[in-house]
């Protein structure tokens, strides 16, 4: 039984979520969605850096795929509950970075595991949050990467900068316009 909205809205989740697969949201944890201030008083996250997450999920249309060191410590069942209990339960948190590099680099970092992600998927645009430093990046990333400060995480200005990077959902777009939101 589908309930009682229209058909078309259950086709706009739908297109939604088909999009959301190509637009991609990397995230690191450390120093993104806690802070040296949080993990002293024992917080691994923090809620009000989760909801700053959400809140750049739901303008960019997106999906999380996890770049963080954690993806060595935590699977992703685990990762997803937990954001899950802090207000991220209509967050896709889709997959994670591989763990091993498939090709030969002169100098492994971060943005070679992000860049063997994106060569095995079909996306469209991609926004990377981190608290590293460019050099943790290739080149070629530089102009998607929102840089946190590890002392404050997420704050507002990079929920900006990261939706400026991804731009406004076509789907979205399209669903305010039909349904004059």
């Amino acid at each position: 039984m589908w309930g009682a909205l229209p058909a078309s809205i259950y086709m706009d989740i739908a297109d939604m979520h088909k999009e959301a697969k190509k637009r991609i949201i990397f995230l690191d944890i450390d120093g993104v969605l806690n802070t040296d201030q949080s993990r002293d008083k024992d917080l691994l996250l923090d809620h009000e850096k989760v909801s700053l997450l959400r809140e750049i999920v739901f303008r960019t249309n997106s999906s999380v795929v996890i770049s963080s060191t954690w993806r060595y410590q935590v699977d992703l069942k685990c990762l997803k509950f937990a954001l899950q209990c802090l207000g991220c339960n209509m967050v896709d948190i889709w997959d994670m970075v591989p763990t091993q590099l498939k090709g030969k680099y002169d100098n492994p970092n971060r943005g070679c595991y992000i860049k063997e992600w994106l060569d095995e998927h079909d996306y469209e645009k991609y926004v990377i949050l981190d608290d590293l430093s460019e050099e943790n990046f290739l080149e070629s990333q530089y102009k998607y990467l929102v840089r946190t400060d590890s002392n404050f995480g997420l704050v507002q200005a990079c929920v900006e900068d990261a939706v400026e990077i991804m731009g406004d959902s076509d789907i979205q777009k399209k669903n305010k316009e039909k349904y004059n939101t």
